[in-house]
């Protein structure tokens, strides 16, 4: 009765046997417990089991769970397989003629779980073991036969236990020879119960049996049979793919009449990786659940993408594509560095690179900006598949990272399968820049920054040396191959700076920033006057010194750097610092310092030189020396603009109408000044000769005046045209300026006002000259010439008129002998000059306008003729 109720509440609803396989192990479940806490009869309980197969077998066939397809169950082809009744009915005892044991067969109250209360025993009561097929235990032919079809497999399942370990063996024969159809299976018997599926493929159509041996059961010994089930519909695995994710639980795989093995019989085989030993093999683990129509598997670690296989009692069942979807989790660095590994760390990593074409998926840009897909094989797997490690390609951009794994399932197949993807940042490294071209080395001018990462729309980020930004400026990529280069084009304002790279929101390390300095440039430079190349538009600068001048162009003047001007000087240059300049630094105005030449100048900032501008000095007398020049006697003029060239130095004297160029001897400098030595010109005037200065191509625009004091060199008349001619220089270049002082040639001198008439005065080699025509009987005497405050020397002129000559012979001491002594009278002698005695010049002891005594040789005191001379 009560096992009625225990039916009626666990296996019928309404009348009707459950069909819903959770329900009834549900069921089952209360019933274990209840056999641990009441400790219902053994009986009992097996009653309950034996039911509850019936509802599982007999119920029309398993029915699945809601999520599984439904599939038929298998039907056992043989009868009373669990013993409970009539087993001589269905079963037998073979034994050989020959052999001599004794064997007792009996229902036993041993029983394999869920096959009711009994199972077969057979006990060796007598005689000595004898080999194994000489006693088998084997269905009944007439009431227990199957039939085999040719090509049909079929699965024998038993419960074998003995009082001992020992080993039997099973076969499936035809009934016609009785032969194997498929050999034997040597199977272990242990003292516990243990079921054994075997697999036979049959290669015969014709009546079957089977046996189990047992002649070499021990004596004393039993053997226990339980559980017998044969069946030959195909367990056919349907499932050709699980795929999902490392960790995931409860994949379904689809195979009919899976249910006639046991969970512990099943095994799915994956593959796997060995971390200890770090080779590539297989796993087996029996399912985590078996259900009417199939089972239920997970995805444990260490597997990976491959084929998949599910064997029962070690039969191959079946093969399926093992699709493991690759997952990243993240990676390391947290930011991407080219040319540099990076780790990626998830799961479903297969550590087969180069058999099963795994790839770390990145992006990459090319010169042209054309984005790609950069495939990299790692290089590095971990042995527990979390994580590989790859080394980035130069030329990464920021984007996404995703794993790629293929493999070829079961059926040949390549299958791709792609991860999630992960958003990646990569960090600019830079570590060189260098100009352009040589030679454009100038702010403004463009510089290359070699480095990696920095391929992707880059800027160059530039800082002053105090850490403020200055500017942020688009680089162009040039080139990108085992590293990447920029090219940008420099502030024009500072030129010195500290750079970095910024790609999207991510700048290379402040601390790694390069520094460079560019010169600076200047461009132009304004000063009052230029002058045009030969044969050229382009103009030159030209400025005297002390004059003010300015020069434009890029990073002239810095507030935190020392800036200056240089000019070329004398065989050194000159560095000058501004006078005012632009806090931009696109101009500076300077003074042109004394000493500085032709030559080129430039700016200096911070220690580095700008380009090289020419500028002309324009020559500048500052001095002549002596203040009063004398024609004819050396002079120097120290000037500025001058340099060492002695013919391109040229001396103009401006005499009014007529210009004398005088070359210079020489030059050497004094200081800051060039001093230029040069002979005067005779035809000085007194007040209007000016002197230019020409260096080169430029002429000093100042003409300053010579102060030169009159001077006769010589004075004569032409008797005949009475025209008094006056030589010397320092006379006015205006007749009227030039006043003659006339006298007599008396010892006192007389002024006397002749009538004159001024002719004019000319310019000579010898200096000027002075013409006057006298018109009355003055012919000779004294002339003498004055110019504004300045009076010349007095000058004698005329005939010499001798009137007498003693001739005596004398003892002269100073020539210590006799000599000729000649006193000669008359007047205008004037106070220089000679006398000549024949062919003798006399030595003049003594000499007035108007006495002479002359000394010569005695033998000369006669001669003849006498002329007296004068300078």
């Amino acid at each position: 009765m009560y096992v009625y109720l225990l039916i009626k509440k666990y296996l019928l609803v309404d009348g009707h046997f459950l069909t819903n396989i959770k329900e009834i192990i549900i069921n089952r479940k209360i019933m274990n417990f209840m056999k641990n806490k009441e400790r219902v009869k053994k009986t009992m309980y097996k009653a309950i089991n034996a039911l509850v197969l019936f509802a599982l077998v007999f119920n029309f066939g398993f029915v699945s769970e809601s999520s599984v397809d439904s599939a038929q169950a298998y039907t056992n082809m043989l009868k009373e397989g669990s013993f409970e009744n009539n087993i001589e009915g269905y079963w037998t005892n073979w034994q050989n003629d020959a052999s001599t044991r004794v064997y007792d067969i009996y229902r036993s109250y041993e029983s394999a779980f869920g096959f009711g209360s009994h199972s077969v025993a057979i006990r060796a009561t007598s005689g000595a073991p004898e080999e194994g097929w000489t006693a088998n235990f084997q269905p009944r032919e007439d009431t227990n036969g199957f039939t085999l079809e040719n090509g049909k497999t079929y699965y024998l399942a038993v419960y074998l236990k003995g009082s001992q370990n020992f080993q039997t063996r099973v076969t499936v024969s035809n009934t016609q020879t009785y032969e194997s159809i498929d050999g034997f299976r040597d199977v272990p018997v242990t003292t516990e119960w243990t079921r054994h599926v075997l697999m036979f493929n049959s290669n015969i159509s014709s009546g079957g049996t089977f046996s189990i041996t047992y002649g070499d059961l021990a004596e004393g010994a039993e053997l226990y049979i339980d559980g017998v089930q044969l069946f030959s519909d195909a367990v056919t695995l349907s499932t050709t793919e699980v795929k999902g994710n490392i960790g995931q639980t409860r994949k379904y795989l689809k195979i009919s009449n899976i249910s006639f093995f046991t969970q512990d019989e099943i095994q799915v085989e994956l593959p796997y990786y060995n971390e200890n030993t770090s080779t590539v093999g297989t796993m087996r683990y029996n399912p985590s659940e078996v259900t009417s129509s199939g089972i239920y598997v997970n995805m444990p670690e260490g597997t990976f993408s491959g084929v998949g296989r599910v064997y029962a009692q070690n039969q191959l069942i079946g093969e399926f594509g093992y699709n493991v979807t690759p997952v990243i989790t993240d990676f390391y660095p947290s930011r991407f560095h080219a040319d540099e590994d990076v780790v990626i760390r998830g799961s479903g990593f297969n550590p087969q690179v180069d058999i099963d074409k795994m790839y770390v998926i990145v992006k990459t840009k090319n010169v042209e900006g054309k984005t790609f897909d950069h495939y990299i094989k790692p290089h590095v797997v971990d042995p527990q598949l979390k994580q590989v490690t790859v080394k980035l390609p130069v030329g990464v951009i920021n984007s996404s990272v995703y794993v790629q794994t293929s493999f070829r399932n079961h059926l040949g197949e390549d299958k791709v399968v792609k991860s999630n993807s992960l958003r990646y940042e990569v960090k600019p490294v830079i570590y060189l820049s260098e100009w352009s071209q040589m030679g454009f080395d100038q702010v403004g001018d463009k510089l290359k920054i070699h480095g990696k990462g920095i391929s992707n729309n880059p800027y160059v980020v530039f800082y002053d040396e105090a850490g403020n930004k200055i500017a942020t400026t688009r680089a162009k990529v040039l080139e990108i191959s085992s590293e990447e280069v920029i090219e940008v084009t420099t502030p024009a304002n500072v030129n010195k700076l500290n750079i970095t790279v910024k790609v999207g929101n991510n700048e290379s390390d402040a601390a790694q920033a390069l520094a460079y300095a560019a010169k600076p440039k200047v461009k132009t430079i304004k000063t009052k006057k230029t002058r045009y190349m030969s044969g050229s538009e382009e103009k030159i600068p030209a400025a005297k010194t002390g004059e003010e001048i300015m020069l434009y162009g890029n990073s002239l003047y810095s507030e935190i750097a020392t800036s200056v001007v240089e000019f070329q000087g004398l065989n050194t240059r000159i560095q000058v610092n501004p006078s005012s300049y632009d806090p931009k630094g696109t101009w500076v105005k300077v003074i042109v310092p004394p000493g500085a030449q032709n030559g080129y100048m430039n700016v200096e900032l911070n220690g580095l030189k700008s380009n090289y501008l020419p500028l002309e000095i324009i020559p500048s007398i500052v001095e002549v020396n002596p203040a009063e020049i004398i024609p004819g006697a050396q002079m120097s003029i120290h000037a500025t603009g001058v340099g060492q060239v002695q013919s391109l130095t040229k001396v103009f004297f401006n005499f009014g109408k007529e210009v004398l160029e005088v070359s210079p001897q020489s030059i050497d400098s004094y200081g800051d000044l060039a001093v230029i030595h040069l002979i005067a010109p005779m035809a000085i005037s007194s007040k209007s000769t000016t002197i230019k200065l020409q260096y080169d191509k430029w002429m000093d625009d100042s003409s300053p005046a010579l102060n030169v004091n009159p001077q006769i060199t010589h004075a004569s008349m032409d008797v005949e045209s009475k025209i008094l001619i006056i030589r010397g220089h320092g006379f006015s270049i205006q007749p009227r300026e030039n006043i003659i002082t006339y006298r007599y040639a008396d010892e006192n001198k007389t002024i006397i006002e002749p009538k004159v008439r001024m002719l004019g005065i000319y310019p000579t080699e010898e200096g000027q000259e002075i013409r006057i025509q006298v018109q009355d009987d003055y012919h000779y005497g004294y002339v003498q010439v004055t110019v504004g405050d300045k009076v010349s020397n007095e000058f004698n002129f005329g005939p010499v008129s001798i009137r007498s000559v003693a001739r005596r012979v004398q003892f002269i001491e100073a020539d210590n002998q006799n000599m000729g002594v000649l006193y000669i009278n008359g007047y205008n002698f004037g106070e220089t000059g000679g006398v000549r005695v024949g062919e003798v010049w006399a030595n003049i002891h003594y000499r007035t306008n108007f006495f002479i005594i002359a000394v010569v040789p005695e033998a000369n005191v006669n001669d003849n003729p006498i002329i007296v001379t004068k300078e």
